[in-house]
């Protein structure tokens, strides 16, 4: 597998689960930690994610408690 369409896959997984692990890479790919930290630190500097201690994270990661919402009320 080429570096680009494992990127891709690591994107991909990334944006379904929110996460990945570098033990993860890994393993997938069978390639080094080094490599697979490689991958991350391109990923994170084309802002396609978020490194993390041993892996990385989705950019727009789906919130745990929804957004609160402001509510204007007219006086009539």
């Amino acid at each position: 597998m080429f570096m680009e369409e494992r990127q891709k896959d690591i994107i991909r997984k990334v944006n379904q689960t929110g996460r990945i692990l570098v033990s993860e890479i890994q393993e997938c790919y069978q390639i080094s930690a080094d490599c697979a930290r490689r991958d991350l630190r391109m990923l994170e500097r084309k802002g396609l994610l978020q490194r993390t201690h041993g892996g990385a994270i989705a950019v727009h990661q789906k919130e745990i408690y929804p957004t609160p919402t402001l509510i204007i009320k007219y006086n009539s």
